[in-house]
């Protein structure tokens, strides 16, 4: 394994920072040295934890048991297959899915996320 392999040395980082929680580490590996690089921490749920969530792992309420000391659900998928969905970016055309699947911002018991996301493709159509 490399010596910078962040499959293992996030692991470091967080903790030398105090960090404890669910976050989001993303390296790139660096074309010229073959090294990885940092290139963020987000310290937050993001948008891709939906899918695991929308399959019967859900994130958020295991690390609130982890926080809390609780006994954390137990996470398994529950089998119903879902693929994620990314149906709009900017400057591509709509990418229709068949369902079962769980889009990252379009969602009917929370529209509004969907909402500022269409307004910004349609705004960036017209630049």
């Amino acid at each position: 394994m490399h010596p910078y392999d962040p499959r293992t040395w996030h692991w470091d980082l967080l903790a030398a920072f105090g960090f404890r929680g669910v976050s989001q580490v993303e390296f790139k590996r660096d074309p010229r040295d073959g090294r990885y690089k940092l290139m963020e921490i987000n310290a937050r749920l993001w948008q891709w934890h939906g899918l695991a969530a929308a399959c019967g792992v859900d994130v958020p309420r295991i690390a609130y048991a982890d926080l809390t000391g609780a006994v954390p659900p137990d996470a398994s998928m529950d089998g119903t297959g879902k693929r994620w969905a990314i149906t709009l970016l900017p400057g591509e055309r709509p990418a229709p899915q068949r369902p079962p699947y769980v889009d990252a911002v379009f969602a009917l018991d929370d529209p509004k996320p969907g909402f500022v996301h269409l307004a910004r493709v349609v705004r960036s159509a017209f630049r």
